[in-house]
């Protein structure tokens, strides 16, 4: 009996060494956050709530405080000053100390203690220009009375959102090692509108550190499982491009007398294009009462472009922005490779994508004939 007790007396103190051991362990994985906060010089000052996706986490009418608590990835806090519902600072906490300073005029004047916020800071300030350019927009959009200008500036919206998105991923190969590459990939992973393969290559080339986040486990498992093609019953909301007159056109507007779109994407230096365009003609002539025909190019130079359409007697919707495989709709659709075709309802739901044209007729007829 006294052997026994002995056993269990050494079994309890080994799992309980281990026990503790793991709290120990745990609790100096994940630091205390502490934010140290100043508001200078604001004679006006009332209040300052801070919230963490929408909810309270500290409220006071002290114009120095501070809070702390335990996190595991940096969180991104919005701060009201004077019970404010609109437009909050917005900072990341992390582990560690931060001092914020926020001045008498409510603005942040100085983070100190966090290379997370300087990072963000900068990307802030890259995209400042664009930011009032895309409010200025749509401002302009609301105002303006002619249909041509208000598809230009929808044209330019799209343009300036997605130089926007650009200049973040420019920035961010700068800091291979700051959470902010996670936080903005997974953003930018529901943009089909830019070129994912830098999404890829943002992603692919972060510091291995950060592999311990949850949110890389979260962006990895997007990559591996999404096809970043327009997918079968996905829909297009927005789909507009510069004609061949240099208008622009809203192809989801013009075919509201229709039943479906075709995309046809072409090149003036792809042969095979070239050819279906000019067997396309015969198809245009027969289906085109139900079937609005578009024609996209890859084109980078107009005169190319505007001397191929020419001789393939393209007389279809002719679109094309100059911009190859850089193009934005080109990106929606991953239609890298020529010739594609793609149809469309009316409404933007993709019915199949990246088929051959060759397969058109037979498409159209069934259709349209079923």
């Amino acid at each position: 009996m006294y052997l026994l007790r002995q056993i269990r007396h050494y079994i309890c103190l080994y799992f309980g060494v281990i026990i503790l051991s793991n709290i120990f362990t745990i609790v100096h994985a994940h630091e205390i956050a502490t934010l140290h906060y100043h508001i200078q010089g604001n004679k006006e000052f009332q209040s300052i709530t801070i919230c963490y996706k929408n909810e309270i986490i500290h409220t006071s009418s002290n114009t120095i405080g501070s809070i702390s608590r335990i996190i595991t990835t940096p969180q991104l806090l919005d701060v009201y000053l004077n019970n404010q519902k609109t437009n909050p600072h917005q900072l990341w906490w992390h582990q560690g100390i931060i001092d914020l300073y926020i001045s008498g005029s409510n603005e942040i004047v100085l983070i100190k203690n966090s290379p997370l916020n300087e990072v963000q800071s900068t990307i802030t300030k890259a995209c400042n220009v664009f930011d009032i350019t895309i409010k200025t927009i749509e401002q302009q959009i609301l105002i303006t009375s002619s249909l041509q200008e208000k598809l230009k500036l929808k044209y330019a919206l799209i343009e300036t959102k997605i130089a926007r998105n650009h200049t973040i991923i420019n920035e961010l190969n700068k800091h291979p090692e700051s959470y902010l590459r996670l936080y903005y990939v997974n953003i930018l992973l529901q943009d089909y509108r830019i070129d994912q393969s830098q999404v890829n290559r943002l992603f692919n080339y972060t510091h291995t550190t950060l592999k311990t986040y949850p949110l890389w486990q979260q962006c990895d498992s997007l990559i591996r499982n999404q096809n970043f093609k327009m997918k079968n019953g996905d829909t297009i909301h927005e789909f507009i491009l510069p004609n061949d007159q240099m208008q622009i056109v809203d192809v989801l507007a013009d075919a509201k007398n229709k039943k479906y779109i075709y995309l046809d994407f072409w090149a003036s230096y792809c042969a095979p294009c070239r050819k279906y365009n000019k067997a396309t003609l015969a198809i245009f002539e027969k289906y085109n009462k139900d079937v609005l025909f578009v024609s996209i190019s890859e084109d980078t130079d107009k005169e190319s472009w505007e001397q191929a359409s020419k001789q393939d007697g393209i007389s279809w919707h002719n679109l094309c922005d100059l911009k190859g495989k850089k193009s934005y709709i080109i990106n929606l659709f991953q239609a890298y490779s020529m010739p594609t075709g793609v149809l469309i309802t009316k409404e933007g739901v993709v019915i199949e994508n990246n088929f051959h044209p060759s397969y058109l007729i037979d498409k159209l007829y069934a259709l349209l004939h079923y």
